[in-house]
C-alpha cells in the first residue's frame, strides 16, 4: 500500500501545483514566463503528469485489490 499512496500523494501534489499555478496566470496581468504560450504548455505538461500519476495509482490500486 506504500507505493500506491506516494503515488497518490504524487498525483494530488502536482493537482495542487497545477491549480495554483493556473490561478496565478489567470489574476497575473503578465505571462508568468516570457510568453501566455509558455504558460499554457507548462500547465498541459503539469496536468498531463497529473492525469498519468493518477492512472498509475489507480491501475496499482485496482492490483492491490485483487491480490
Amino acid at each position: 500500500m506504500k507505493k500506491v499512496s506516494k503515488y497518490l500523494i504524487l498525483t494530488f501534489i502536482t493537482y495542487l501545483i497545477g491549480n495554483l499555478i493556473w490561478f496565478l496566470t489567470i489574476i497575473s496581468k503578465e505571462p508568468l514566463l516570457t510568453n501566455y504560450y509558455l504558460d499554457n504548455l507548462m500547465l498541459v505538461i503539469i496536468f498531463t503528469i497529473f492525469g498519468i500519476l493518477g492512472l498509475i495509482s489507480g491501475i496499482n490500486l485496482y492490483k492491490k485489490s485483487e491480490s
